[in-house]
């Protein structure tokens, strides 16, 4: 990465540092949820260190150090929306890592779910283990509060979707017509039913 480009990915991640709720708006589509306002070098920018750039700093943004600033979920959730739009074949390793962390998991599986549909790029893949990353948080407890939309969601919900559509929403029961084209790409909105038997369906033998 060039010396000029590097200070132009610097000034957009410190654009997004200043005001994370700011970065990500509504994206006034249903299967776009989602809009980053800023950042657009971020995203398009084809060299790979830009995501290595972005990873350590949605990294830095969750650990707790005595060299760091303080954590701020905020600021990395706003990351990982600019992640992922990238079409770089580094993206999947960043959104799994991020699964591991609560307050970025559903973001990450909404992500991870989504690549390659109406706005966000087909990136070279090993779907098998992007399905096994997904699979071990169906269980995850809790609510997602999203602090673009203000709108609170069970966190699995994410999950569900993005395993939904990647295995391919034809191979479920329980998903209705009016919902079938929009699972992963909208907004989660499964009834208490609905979670039960896709979780189901999800986690028998196959």
């Amino acid at each position: 990465m060039d010396a000029a480009l590097r200070r132009a990915l610097d000034a957009e991640l410190e654009v997004i540092r200043a005001d994370p709720p700011g970065a990500v708006g509504f994206g006034e589509k249903a299967y776009l949820p989602y809009s980053t306002t800023v950042g657009q070098g971020l995203v398009s920018a084809p060299d790979r260190e830009v995501t290595r750039l972005l990873s350590d700093a949605i990294d830095r943004a969750t650990e707790i150090t005595e060299i760091t600033e303080p954590p701020d979920p905020v600021f990395a959730l706003a990351l990982l929306h600019v992640v992922g739009q990238r079409a770089d074949d580094l993206v999947d390793g960043v959104l799994i890592r991020a699964l591991g962390a609560e307050a970025l998991m559903p973001t990450a599986a909404y992500l991870l779910g989504r690549a390659g549909y109406r706005g966000y790029p087909a990136r070279r893949r090993d779907e098998a283990a992007v399905l096994r990353a997904l699979r071990e948080h169906l269980d995850d407890p809790g609510d997602f509060v999203d602090p673009f939309l203000r709108r609170s969601f069970p966190g699995r919900d994410f999950v569900i979707a993005a395993l939904v559509r990647l295995v391919g929403v034809e191979q479920f029961t329980g998903v209705d017509e009016r919902q079938a084209p929009m699972v992963g790409l909208a907004l989660p909105d499964f009834s208490d039913a609905q979670r039960t038997e896709l979780v189901r369906q999800l986690t028998r033998p196959r």
